[in-house]
């Protein structure tokens, strides 16, 4: 039989959240490259390669999602241009040489999501014809 855990018991316990020295050395560490698209104050469309350190990300996905920020209090910006959508494809090459940019990330985590999801619809569905109990 499985056991039931209560609130209080699947509540991450403050131990095991980084400390503060924890998140400084990842910042000094490592950054997350984004490529971001928008349109400036002028209209015109722009594009940026940014280094973001990671205590920083998620304040900056949420300033995405309610536009009209400066992307230099996010990070570094690595390369960027005026009056296009996309970088020249010499910029891309650059930053795939240079910073290990991978253009096809975020497609590849959504085929990979999906594959899972097709698997777990598959084990439930032999789960249920052969009379299994599943342990999800």
């Amino acid at each position: 039989m499985e056991e039931k855990l209560s609130p209080e018991q699947r509540q991450t316990p403050e131990s095991a959240l980084p400390s503060q020295a924890e998140i400084e050395a990842a910042d000094e560490a490592l950054d997350i490259l984004v490529l971001t698209q928008g349109t400036l104050a002028d209209d015109a469309p722009f594009w940026a390669y940014v280094a973001i350190p990671p205590s920083r990300y998620l304040a900056f996905q949420e300033a995405e999602r309610h536009g009209n920020y400066d992307l230099s209090e996010f990070g570094r910006i690595l390369e960027y241009g005026k009056g296009e959508q996309q970088p020249p494809e010499s910029v891309r090459k650059y930053m795939e040489e240079s910073y290990g940019a991978n253009h096809n990330f975020e497609q590849n985590v959504q085929n990979t999501v999906r594959d899972v999801q097709k698997d777990i619809s598959l084990k439930k569905r032999i789960f249920e014809k052969f009379g299994i109990a599943s342990k999800d």
